[in-house]
């Protein structure tokens, strides 16, 4: 990930709190053998008001309580264990724990489960707790982009909100659908056309994987550095981009693995206009300024502006712009001729006379 979000956006967790706590509640009595409380006195006493009207939820819960005394104490227990292990959201991603997916659990109480976590993320809807949480989540970004690729804009909290993924997928892990430690908005091409139901938490052969913390995540560093610019006068200027991310870990390639950044920024990026759009940009920045008259002046205006790209963070793909530059600039340092022709025309800086 580009960055990450505010953990203090899913400080208000209430709602996932008050179904795993009546879970628990039902476990107990189902155990005891005794009545359930009456509706709403199985949810802690501060959040019963906010509840006490979904109906719904309750004949969910009674579902899945009449779904628990089918089954032997052995295997009851093993279901409370899988509802604790898939919420440890952050040991999870840490590669710390694992945890049992909804296969691993009896069949009788797959349906029940489901169906009373997926009402309690539509529910986070219905009471506001999304909005708030994309609220907060808006409100502390320097770019309002998707940090899972950079190239898609967020929209204002009151605009249509973007796609709230379950990193760990709700189809496998549907305790944890409605936990918001567990929900992070993307742009919609990265939640439905790269990650979809993906499990973030294994690759396609089985085995366990680190991966971001959507709410610890570090920042990364790219390098085109290893990029080859094409001698032939005719053909393309770059014959083959090479992006390098840093620094190598294993949560990283993940991430390249999910949202498929590497193709992503090659094609979608580089080797689209934006190359060329990139120098005019360049001219415009610079118009005005002394022309430079001598390369290494010219060397020396291109690192200013890499940097100028690097400050700007992520607004506008500048954090690609800057590898782009950065990588110009050390083809300069090396003579490549192709790029000082590229350059000086850009700034419009005399091309040296041909010799006869």
């Amino acid at each position: 990930m580009l960055f990450g979000y505010p953990v203090a956006a899913t400080n208000d967790n209430w709602l996932h709190d008050c179904l795993i706590h009546a879970i628990q509640v039902i476990h107990l009595k189902v155990d005891l053998g005794e009545a359930l409380p009456e509706w709403p006195e199985i949810f802690p006493t501060a959040h019963r008001e906010k509840v006490v009207r979904r109906r719904a939820l309750r004949k969910l819960l009674e579902d899945y309580r009449v779904a628990l005394t089918l089954i032997p104490k052995t295997d009851r227990d093993a279901v409370l264990h899988a509802m604790h292990a898939q919420n440890r959201i952050d040991d999870l991603l840490a590669c710390a724990c694992d945890c049992p997916s909804i296969l691993d659990l009896p069949v009788v109480v797959r349906k029940p489960i489901k169906n009373v976590f997926d009402c309690g993320f539509d529910l986070l809807t219905d009471l506001g707790i999304r909005h708030k949480q994309y609220k907060c989540i808006h409100s502390s970004m320097g770019a309002r982009v998707c940090p899972f690729c950079g190239l898609e804009d967020f929209s204002a909290p009151h605009a249509p909100q973007e796609d709230f993924d379950h990193y760990l997928p709700r189809s496998v892990y549907p305790f944890a659908a409605a936990n918001l430690r567990n929900l992070a908005p993307m742009g919609h091409k990265c939640n439905s056309g790269y990650k979809r139901t993906k499990d973030i938490l294994r690759s396609d052969n089985g085995n366990r994987r680190k991966a971001f913390d959507p709410y610890k995540a570090y920042p990364v560093q790219f390098s085109l550095l290893n990029s080859e610019i094409s001698q032939l006068v005719d053909g393309p200027f770059v014959s083959a981009w090479h992006l390098d991310i840093a620094p190598i870990a294993p949560e990283i390639k993940t991430w390249e693995a999910v949202f498929a950044i590497r193709t992503r920024y090659t094609l979608d990026v580089l080797e689209d206009r934006n190359f060329r759009d990139w120098i005019w940009d360049f001219k415009q920045w610079f118009d005005g300024r002394p022309v430079p008259d001598d390369d290494d002046k010219l060397i020396a205006v291109v690192n200013g502006y890499s940097k100028v790209l690097a400050s700007t963070g992520f607004r506008d793909k500048a954090f690609i712009k800057a590898a782009v530059f950065a990588f110009l600039h050390n083809r300069l340092l090396a003579g490549c001729q192709r790029v000082l022709a590229l350059m000086r025309d850009a700034t419009g800086m005399q091309q040296p006379a041909q010799i006869a």
